[in-house]
């Protein structure tokens, strides 16, 4: 049951002054191979804002590393950690980067052979 769903963000990167017309977010994840965090997401979100700046017609895309202190229903605090893209003129309809690094999170739960033995 191969199925994509279309969820407006396809035609983001087509034609000329593109943008999107309400705030959107990005989740990357990845956890395989050496990098550090948040090296994927800065390479993501570089890669990202040369696109849209060359088929912006040189409007001002402005880059913010965004720092948000919040609190959960259960009263757990925590920090909310994204790069965001703004447009000049356009500031509530940001693109928002948040990056889920989840390899710390396997490290010494499993060993080689329990992985082996799982393959086969």
């Amino acid at each position: 049951m191969n199925k994509v769903i279309d969820t407006g963000t396809r035609d983001l990167l087509k034609g000329e002054n593109m943008w999107p017309e309400k705030k959107t977010a990005f989740l990357i994840m990845h956890g395989i191979g050496q990098q550090n965090p948040f090296e994927t997401l800065d390479a993501f979100v570089r890669g990202f804002y040369k696109v849209l700046e060359k088929n912006n017609n040189g409007k001002n895309i402005d880059i913010k590393h965004c720092i948000k202190p919040r609190t959960g229903d259960d009263k757990v605090e925590w920090v909310e950690n994204f790069i965001s893209l703004v447009k000049e003129g356009r500031t509530e309809c940001s693109i928002d980067f948040y990056e889920y690094y989840w390899a710390h999170r396997m490290e010494g739960e499993i060993t080689f052979q329990e992985l082996v033995d799982w393959l086969i």
